[in-house]
């Protein structure tokens, strides 16, 4: 998880991105693509997993 500023664009992640992408990881911009609401995030990030 980089520190940018910018929060990942999936609901529910508190993760910061890297670069120019919009999503943290791969399960947040799959989640995203399927439209997915999730309670909590599941990307794996420390601070996200429960």
């Amino acid at each position: 998880m980089a520190d940018e500023g910018k929060r990942c664009g999936h609901d529910g992640c508190l993760c910061a991105t890297t670069g120019d992408s919009e999503y943290c990881s791969p399960y947040c911009e799959d989640a995203a693509d399927q439209d997915l609401t999730e309670i909590r995030c599941d990307c794996g990030h420390p601070g996200c997993s429960a």
